[in-house]
């Protein structure tokens, strides 16, 4: 029996777009608290005054993780009634119902939106050697990985390096840097990483640092929660058949519309049709 995506992700969307917000709000609330601390760190006067506003800004952001936790929870209750029910899976856990979905979709050629992902690494080092290969899947996020030199290469050791990330903190795995050893971890959206050794007078040096700037666009709330709640990858494309958007309201038509993406501006919900290829008011 044929999926009946639509009314699945229409639901889905609902819980989509709250995860959306609630990281958004998050990423504003983290870069005003770097712009307090950079404007304010100097100036004695003001010591109490920072210490105030950073604890209300950490109550807030720990308000939205919360905020963001329920409705992951109430998704998951969702996920493993009804939601199961209609994509015709078996499984009992909400992590593998979300990866039967995956496998369904690849199956039946249906995609969500891609995100474009990309890096930068930057290194901060006595030794010489490079990352050779850093490959990603679409379970990148915006995040910052950093690997420090623990285990100081010689000529009959390779250097060893522990990873700390932003959203993860410290990994218990460890990087080898030897130009062989891949590390992946899918929560990271790495699925190769490997560091040459330096050359000899060039070695890597204890507290040597690697710092990897990953990114992602997060154009799609679809693949953006599945990626945050359940560790899976939905098949994606540039042109999906599922539309990513929930109503939003906007000042604006935006860009490069998909097709069923929808609106709301002054009050009046719009949807866009492909075969008109226009913005129609919605009944």
């Amino acid at each position: 029996m044929a999926i009946d995506y639509e009314t699945f992700f229409d639901i889905t969307k609902v819980f989509a777009s709250s995860n959306k917000k609630t990281v958004d709000h998050n990423t504003d609330i983290d870069l005003t608290i770097l712009h307090a601390m950079e404007t304010m760190k100097d100036s004695a006067t003001n010591a109490n005054e920072l210490e105030d506003l950073l604890g209300n800004y950490r109550k807030w952001e720990s308000k939205n993780v919360s905020y963001g936790s329920r409705f992951e929870s109430l998704y998951g209750t969702w996920l493993s009634g009804d939601g199961r029910d209609i994509i015709g899976s078996a499984s009992t856990t909400t992590t593998n119902i979300a990866t039967d979905l995956e496998s369904y979709m690849s199956r039946d050629a249906e995609t969500v939106l891609t995100n474009t992902i990309g890096n930068s690494i930057a290194y901060s080092r006595a030794g010489d050697g490079v990352v050779s290969t850093l490959t990603q899947d679409y379970l990148t996020r915006n995040d910052v990985i950093t690997l420090i030199c623990t285990t100081a290469q010689t000529i009959s050791v390779d250097a060893v390096f522990a990873v700390r990330t932003r959203l993860e903190g410290n990994l218990t795995e460890t990087v080898t840097a030897d130009g062989a050893t891949s590390f992946s971890k899918d929560v990271l959206g790495i699925t190769g990483l490997i560091v040459d050794a330096g050359t000899v007078a060039n070695y890597w040096a204890l507290a040597d640092q690697i710092v990897i700037t990953t990114t992602s666009d997060d154009r799609s709330i679809l693949l953006d929660m599945f990626r945050d709640f359940y560790t899976v990858a939905l098949p994606t494309s540039a042109t999906p058949t599922i539309s990513n958007t929930l109503a939003d309201v906007q000042t604006t038509f935006p860009g490069s519309p998909v097709d069923g993406q929808e609106v709301v501006i002054n009050g009046v919900l719009y949807r866009y049709s492909l075969t008109s290829t226009e913005w129609v008011e919605a009944c």
